[in-house]
């Protein structure tokens, strides 16, 4: 059976993880670069073998885990302690993240081209960002696209790429449903 790891991947996010989380300050790996790296490995390999496991779940069981999941996160107020509700709201959101990565959801991006974003849906363009100097905005996109995404003036890129992945997702599934 071929290893669905992608090594070059996989070595990609150590490289990240090394040098947001275990590279600052406040680390107590950081005065020794080599063992900080190695841990980055470890958690870079570890999160690969999690999602080739999603991956390999079956439909049903990954939706029944997705509806307990998102349970538990909002019965999370009725946890005593807040810094417990916080170490699991953030555990349970990237298991939930993992989980929903893992069943079929399109891989988007946001490529920097210019003065705008060429936006990638699975490696391939499906739209066009461009921002002006004013603050203003502009999707070329296709028109179904174009008709549901309005964004307001002033708006960070975080949010139009929020509102476009959405409105994109909604498309998509009226269109297979």
């Amino acid at each position: 059976m071929a290893n669905p790891i992608n090594r070059r991947r996989l070595m990609r996010r150590a490289w990240h993880l090394f040098r947001t989380q275990l590279d600052g300050p406040g680390c107590i790996l950081r005065n020794n670069p080599r063992e900080a790296f190695r841990a980055a490995l470890r958690m870079a390999w570890q999160e690969a073998k999690a999602a080739a496991a999603v991956a390999a779940m079956p439909a049903p069981e990954r939706a029944a885990r997705i509806a307990g999941l998102k349970e538990a996160i909002a019965n999370l107020e009725f946890v005593d302690s807040p810094r417990a509700a916080e170490r699991l709201a953030a555990e349970f959101g990237a298991t939930l993240r993992a989980l929903e990565a893992g069943g079929g959801r399109p891989a988007y991006l946001a490529k920097r081209q210019g003065a705008g974003f060429a936006l990638k849906r699975d490696g391939a363009v499906f739209a066009r960002l461009t921002t002006t100097t004013g603050g203003a905005i502009r999707l070329d996109a296709p028109a179904p696209l174009a008709a549901r995404v309005r964004f307001i003036p002033g708006e960070p890129l975080a949010a139009a790429l929020a509102k476009i992945r959405a409105a994109d997702e909604a498309i998509r599934a009226g269109a297979t449903a």
